[in-house]
C-alpha cells in the first residue's frame, strides 16, 4: 500500500511490542551508529522477551550461543529477485544460532544463517529464514528437552537431523528443503505438511501430509517409514509413497511447478496452473509449501512492515516535511 504521511507517524506505527520489551539495534557495518556491533553483545545485554533486529550488512555476524528468550529479526533474503520488499536488499547474515537452555520461548526470523543448533531445550520457532539447517542435541540424560519445535517457511539447503537426541512435537511445515534430509528417527511425535522436499525423508511417529517429495534427479533416495501416518503427498518416484490414502508415485516435477526459468529462486516451488497438486491435500488445500493454511512467503520477510521505498523533497515547506512511504505488510 502507498500513502503520504508524516515521518514520525509511520515509525510509531510500525512496530507494536509489549511495553515492557526494548528493541536493540545490531549493525556492523562500519560508520553506521546502532546499539550493538555484535549479536552475542547484544543477547548479553538484552533482557527477557526483548527484540534484536538485526539490521542487513555486507559483513557477516559471528555466532551468537542464546541462553534467554528473545525475538531474532532480520532484512530476509532474494530481495534482489523480489522486488518491492525492501529499501535495503542484502540480508542479516549470521554463521550460527546455539539454542542452548533458558533460550525457551525464542523466535528466529528473517535472517539468513549458515545452521542452527539446538541443545536441550524448547518452544523455539524458526521462521522466515534461509538456512543451511537446523541440527538437534542432547547432553542431558534425563527427559526429553527438544520439545515444541516449529520449523515453517525456510529455505534450508542442507536438512534438519538430530544428533543421537530424542525430539517430541516438532512441527515442519511449508518449507523448501534441499539437498540435505530430515533425519528424526528418534522423534517420538511431530507433524510435517505442506513441504517440498528433495532429499530423504526419515522419520517416526510422525504424520506426513501435503508434501511434494522428489530427491536427487527426480528421485527420493530413500525413505525409512516408522509408524508414520502418511496422507495426500506426491512423488516423483513410482514407488516412493505408501499406496492409497490420497498419496500419489510418478508424479513428475514438471507437471507440478511453475516454469522456473520465469521465476525466483523461491518463486518456482508454486504450483503452475493446472498442477495435480492444487487442492490435493487433506480437506482440499494445495500441496507443497504454498498451500494450506500459512503459506510460505516470498523472500522471508519478518512478520512486521517494511519500508521499501522513501522519497523526500529537499527542501521543507514551512515547518512541515512530507515524506512518501511505500510499506507493505508481512503478515
Amino acid at each position: 500500500m502507498k500513502k503520504t504521511i508524516f515521518f514520525t507517524l509511520c515509525l510509531s506505527a510500525l512496530i507494536t511490542f509489549s511495553a515492557s520489551a526494548k528493541i536493540w539495534r545490531v549493525n556492523n557495518n562500519p560508520g553506521i551508529t546502532a546499539d550493538f556491533t555484535t549479536l552475542q553483545a547484544a543477547h548479553d545485554a538484552a533482557m527477557i522477551n526483548d527484540t534484536l533486529h538485526i539490521e542487513p550488512s555486507i559483513i557477516l555476524y559471528d555466532s551468537l550461543i542464546a541462553t534467554k528468550r528473545l525475538v531474532i529479526l532480520g532484512n530476509g533474503y532474494f530481495l534482489n529477485e523480489n522486488l518491492n520488499n525492501q529499501a535495503n536488499l542484502y540480508t542479516s547474515h549470521v554463521q550460527y544460532i546455539y539454542p542452548y537452555p533458558g533460550s525457551e520461548g525464542t523466535v528466529i526470523e528473517g535472517l539468513q544463517i549458515d545452521g542452527i543448533y539446538i541443545q536441550d531445550t524448547s518452544n523455539i520457532t524458526i521462521n522466515r529464514n534461509l538456512l543451511g539447517g537446523v541440527q538437534f542435541s542432547q547432553i542431558n540424560t534425563g527427559p526429553m528437552l527438544n520439545t515444541n519445535l516449529t520449523i515453517t517457511k525456510n529455505i534450508i539447503t542442507y536438512g534438519i537431523n538430530c544428533e543421537l537426541a530424542n525430539v517430541t512435537n516438532i512441527f515442519i511445515a511449508n518449507n523448501y528443503i534441499s539437498a540435505g534430509d530430515i533425519s528424526l528417527s528418534q522423534m517420538s511425535s511431530g507433524a510435517i505438511a505442506n513441504n517440498v522436499i528433495t532429499g530423504y525423508l526419515r522419520t517416526s511417529n510422525c504424520i506426513i501430509q501435503n508434501n511434494i517429495i522428489s530427491g536427487y534427479a527426480g528421485e527420493m533416495i530413500g525413505t525409512i517409514y516408522v509408524n508414520n501416518t502418511m496422507t495426500h503427498n506426491f512423488s516423483a518416484q513410482l514407488d516412493g509413497l505408501p499406496a492409497g490414502n490420497g498419496n500419489q508415485n510418478g508424479v513428475s516435477w514438471e507437471s507440478i511447478f511453475v516454469d522456473p526459468a520465469l521465476n525466483t529462486t523461491d518463486g518456482k516451488w508454486q504450483l503452475k496452473p493446472g498442477s495435480p497438486a492444487i487442492g490435493a491435500g487433506i480437506g482440499g488445500v494445495d500441496c507443497g509449501m504454498f498451500g494450506g493454511s500459512n503459506p510460505y512467503k516470498l523472500s522471508g520477510l519478518p512478520t512486521i512492515p517494511s519500508i521499501y521505498s522513501l522519497s523526500a523533497p529537499a527542501n521543507s515547506n514551512g515547518n512541515t516535511l512530507l515524506v512518501n512511504i511505500s510499506v507493505k505488510s508481512n503478515n
